[in-house]
Order: C-alpha cells, then sequence, then structure tokens
C-alpha cells in the first residue's frame, strides 16, 4: 500500500514544486554541452532528477548514492570521502546536498573523481529556512560561483532559482510544515504509513502556496533583478581539463 502512495507523493512534488521546474529548465539548456555518459548523483535521495538528466542525455549511467544504505539508492558513501578512482565521472551532481557537508571537503573529492574536462552540477539554497542541526550554509550566487571557484572548477552557467515571490511563498510554506498545523517534522523522512500520513496532510496545507510559486515563477524570472530568490543552481567544469 505504501509503495503506490510513496510513487504519488512524489510524483505530486515534481508538478507542484517551483524549485524542481526551474531546475528541469536549467538541465535542458546547459547539460547537453556536457556530453557526459557516466554520473554520480550525491546525496541522491528519491533521485528526482534522474530521469530528466537521461532525458537530455540518452545512455547517461547515473549512479545514485547517499549516506545510508536504502532500497532506491545504488551505493551508500560519504560525499567527502569518495571510494572512486580519481577522473572516474564525467558528471557529479548534488541537489540541496552541499548545505549539510563540510562544503570545501565535498568539493575537493568531487574534482578529483570528475575526468578531464568533467562538470558538477550543484543546487544550493539562499532564502530559505533550515531544516535540521545539521543544516550549516546558505550562498548568494557569487558565494557559490567563488565555492566552486575555490576548488578548482570553474563556473560556465549559472541561474538563480524563483523570485520575491517564490521566496515568499516558500517561507511561508516551510514555517506551516514545521509548525503544529503542518505535523510534519517527526514525519518528515518517513514512508511507513504514519509517515506518509503526515507528508500527504503538510502537502495539503502548503499546496495553495507552492501553486502560487509555479504560477509566478515566469514573473519571477522575468526580473531583471533581484536580491530575493530561494537558491541557485551552478554548472561548472573541472580545470583539469584546460
Amino acid at each position: 500500500m505504501t509503495v503506490p502512495l510513496k510513487t504519488a507523493y512524489r510524483w505530486l512534488l515534481d508538478i507542484v514544486l517551483a524549485e524542481r521546474r526551474a531546475v528541469r529548465r536549467f538541465m535542458v539548456d546547459a547539460l547537453p554541452a556536457t556530453g557526459a555518459r557516466v554520473a554520480l548523483d550525491l546525496g541522491a535521495g528519491a533521485s528526482p532528477y534522474r530521469l530528466p538528466m537521461q532525458r537530455i542525455l540518452p545512455g547517461l549511467q547515473i549512479l545514485a548514492s547517499d549516506r545510508q544504505e536504502r532500497s532506491d539508492i545504488d551505493l551508500a558513501v560519504e560525499a567527502g570521502r569518495l571510494p572512486f578512482a580519481a577522473g572516474t565521472f564525467d558528471l557529479v551532481s548534488a541537489f540541496q546536498l552541499l548545505q549539510y557537508t563540510d562544503a570545501a571537503s565535498v568539493l575537493s573529492e568531487v574534482r578529483r573523481v570528475l575526468r578531464p574536462g568533467g562538470y558538477c552540477l550543484l543546487v544550493c539554497p539562499f532564502l530559505v529556512a533550515t531544516t535540521s542541526p545539521a543544516d550549516h550554509w546558505r550562498w548568494t550566487m557569487e558565494g557559490l560561483a567563488a565555492e566552486v571557484s575555490r576548488a578548482g572548477l570553474t563556473p560556465v552557467a549559472q541561474r538563480r532559482l524563483g523570485g520575491p515571490i517564490l521566496t515568499g511563498t516558500a517561507l511561508v510554506a516551510q514555517a506551516l510544515s514545521f509548525s503544529r498545523v503542518g505535523w510534519v517534522a517527526a514525519g518528515h523522512d518517513r514512508f511507513d504509513m504514519a509517515g506518509l500520513l503526515r507528508l500527504g496532510w503538510n502537502l495539503l496545507i502548503t499546496l495553495p502556496l507552492h501553486l502560487l510559486g509555479r504560477i509566478c515563477l515566469p514573473l519571477d524570472e522575468a526580473l531583471p533583478s533581484t536580491r530575493f530568490y530561494i537558491g541557485s543552481i551552478i554548472l561548472a567544469r573541472s580545470n583539469d581539463g584546460d
């Protein structure tokens, strides 16, 4: 019973979350030029971007990894100590992972396992609430570009995620999620029946906000310049290929 509910929940997130739509659009524009054939997805979780990446890059093999063993990943690894030889991957991705890690150590490992001229794809937060005691870092677009540059990676494309409307709706949705009304804090990472009920209730009460953010995303993206955005996505190239 929980498997269909789990699948339906993830499918709904793909539809209603403006961030995921923005990330997919960036990947359509930026990933074809990488020519990647073998990729490592760090902190993959439920791997929400696996299928979009494989549609953009037909034949792409993705190794989904996470810190803990689970049925929907390929390998349990520590992002700061990767068990791969240097130059193993054409592409390494990390979606909303870096804020939970020693970012410098992880990016150093990412560069090491990339082939010469390989690419790193990162999504990182800026104006969003923290989600756990291990959630340490936030980056402006300029700060994220500087972070990857210090690791020996050259930014080749970058885009902010949303604008003031999405920032506002996301912050209010998060405030509801982690309140007594949201009833989600104790079950946000569980996919048993009780956890799914919590997640379903949380999605129900925040759905209008998520839909507003998604509908207004084109307006947010059309703003020529804004200091209000929920995060950014960046594609960077290993300098070892120069």
